[in-house]
């Protein structure tokens, strides 16, 4: 489980330096991007601060079985705290609206969402209120995608995260995030020129639709089996709970 620890915060250095690199080939726009540049090198700094504690700590007595049991879940919930906590600067670079860092941006947000690693169980400060750093992953690779936003690049990586987010078992996308999640690969496929980017949508349209169907109707069966009476799940992006006379959200 260390390895892993050590796996994205390797992950993490090498995102922030490559969108540092980014933001130093858009010369143009230098201003723009002292805050981005500055949350950066901030996170930077932390993740080798916290990489320099880590190797200091002393390994204990515990064997390699009883370390494993109960440990994994653990392991799962810190690499997701880690991100979290960096997660501004990703937001950062997606609002900038520029390719060149919205897309190295993306790209690794979903190598730790493949991971296993991003799961964005945390909550996050975002315009004054506390969200889920999903959510709020949501609505930023949503909105890279726009009247003025048309690199093709950019609508495969965005296609590709949110399908993954729905689809993948370890998050829980619900609620007003999987209805935005679900119309912006609607519009990617109604917009993109790209014949084989159209398909990556409408598959991925399929896909989310199918998982949602697949949990909803698990969620159904539980229900009835436990004796309440079956329903639809309240939440739709995940196993839920539901009734048969509660509310039905999307």
């Amino acid at each position: 489980m260390k390895d892993d620890s050590q796996t994205v915060r390797l992950l993490l250095k090498d995102s922030f330096e490559k969108i540092l690199q980014a933001c130093s080939s858009e010369w143009l726009r230098q201003r723009e991007l002292v805050e981005l540049k500055s949350a950066c090198n901030s996170s930077l700094a932390d993740i080798q601060a916290s990489a320099i504690e880590t190797k200091k700590q002393p390994q204990n007595g515990h064997s390699t079985a009883d370390s494993a049991e109960g440990s994994g879940a653990d392991n799962f919930d810190e690499n997701d705290k880690l991100i979290c906590a960096h997660y501004n600067a990703f937001r950062l670079a997606l609002d900038t609206k520029l390719s060149s860092v919205v897309i190295v941006a993306l790209e690794f947000l979903h190598r730790l969402i493949e991971h296993g690693a991003l799961r964005g169980n945390h909550t996050v400060e975002y315009n004054g209120h506390s969200r889920r750093v999903l959510d709020v992953l949501v609505q930023g690779v949503s909105g890279c995608v726009g009247p003025n936003a048309h690199d093709p690049k950019i609508h495969i990586q965005v296609v590709r995260i949110l399908q993954d987010l729905v689809v993948l078992e370890h998050c829980h996308v619900h609620d007003t995030s999987l209805v935005l999640a679900f119309r912006t690969c609607f519009n990617i496929y109604l917009v993109t020129a790209s014949e084989s980017h159209k398909g990556a949508a409408r598959a991925a349209l399929t896909r989310v639709v199918h998982t949602v169907m697949r949990r909803m109707e698990a969620a159904a069966a539980a229900a009835a089996a436990a004796g309440g009476g079956g329903g639809f799940p309240v939440r739709l992006g995940g196993v839920g709970t539901g009734g048969g006379g509660g509310a039905r959200h999307a």
